[in-house]
């Protein structure tokens, strides 16, 4: 009787623990316990912030070079397209360039202090240096205004708060005193360079479209696209006032895949791709004419549009900044493309 009794109690004892063990499960942690947790929530946030704000910081960084570099990239190509219309040059020195252009308007770009002027307007501000250096036609420089027949710009820009590294950016620009404004107003009018699909698919859906907006007809034979010969894919390379022409490779899916309007001059590079093939993140596109007189140069950017969604980006204007991400936009048109036709961004 005591054997049964002591067991029945052990039970009832041990079931007891059971459920106190349980009750107490259910109350949650301890003061003792969530101090301890707090703690070391305490000790890994402190751990990992330097690592974050390095984060935060690396970006921002890389946020204001970028933004350094497009407004150094706005400013060349100002003063680039302007250059390469000169005529008559009045001063040509390191530090400033005057000169008068095709229509007979003096022009003037200068450093004054840390800030780039266009004759008395401010161009751009936050300037490190300006450099200009010029050559003659045998390619040796020169400091003799009638012998300039190119010259070579470089120009630093800086970050005005100091948190980004000073941005330099050089370009080359050959200058045909003798060259008629007519024979070199084409401009890169509409680019589709990221067709959905990539690999040679790709290549053979990429286009450039070029548009004159002279007021006579251009044979754009000869001239060319970073680096390749544009030839001629049906018939011409003559581009009528006001025309446009549509270069792509060869072979090329352009006329399958897209409705191209019949009047744009069909032209296009002996290779199966554009160049090295327009890049998908981002490009230079260069168009010279056949002296060697850049007619036209665009670095787009994919931030711009046409990011391997089926759209194109389109020029807003022909005449003004090239390399100008706000005279960019994707195309709007009902099959986001306008080949061969007025673009839907036209200001």
């Amino acid at each position: 009787m005591f054997i049964f009794m002591n067991t029945k109690n052990s039970i009832n004892s041990k079931n007891l623990r059971v459920g106190q063990y349980s009750m107490r499960d259910t109350r949650g942690f301890t003061l003792l316990e969530a101090v301890l947790i707090i703690a070391i929530l305490g000790i890994i946030v402190t751990a990992i912030s330097p690592l974050f704000r390095t984060v935060v910081e690396g970006r921002d960084e890389q946020d204001r070079r970028l933004e350094l570099l497009q407004a150094s990239r706005i400013g060349m190509d100002e003063m680039v397209r302007n250059i390469r219309t000169a005529t008559v040059f009045t001063t040509a020195n390191a530090s400033r360039i005057d000169f008068e252009n095709w229509n007979a308007v003096d022009i003037e770009y200068k450093l004054t202090g840390n800030v780039l002027k266009k004759d008395n307007n401010v161009l751009l501000e936050n300037v490190d240096n300006l450099t200009f250096t010029y050559y003659d036609t045998e390619g040796n420089v020169t400091s003799t205004e009638e012998d300039v027949c190119s010259t070579m710009i470089s120009m630093t820009i800086s970050d005005p708060e100091g948190k980004a590294d000073a941005v330099t950016v050089k370009s080359f620009v050959t200058i045909r005193k003798d060259t008629a404004a007519s024979d070199i107003l084409v401009a890169v009018n509409e680019i589709n360079y990221n067709f959905p699909g990539g690999g040679s698919t790709e290549r053979q859906n990429e286009w450039v479209e070029i548009y004159n907006y002279s007021l006579a007809a251009i044979d754009v034979a000869g001239w060319t696209i970073d680096g390749d010969t544009i030839l001629a894919a049906a018939g011409t390379t003559v581009i009528s006032a006001g025309g446009y022409g549509i270069i792509t490779a060869d072979p090329t899916q352009v006329y399958v895949n897209y409705t191209v309007d019949p009047g744009a001059i069909r032209l296009r590079v002996g290779d199966n791709r554009i160049g090295n093939g327009l890049g998908d993140n981002g490009d230079t596109i260069t168009i010279l004419n056949s002296v060697g007189v850049e007619a036209d140069a665009v670095t787009y950017d994919d931030a711009w549009g046409g990011d391997g969604d089926g759209d194109t980006i389109e020029r807003k204007d022909p005449t003004i900044l090239s390399s100008d991400a706000s005279n960019w936009e994707a195309s709007s048109a009902l099959l986001t493309y306008t080949p061969g036709a007025t673009n839907t961004t036209t200001s």
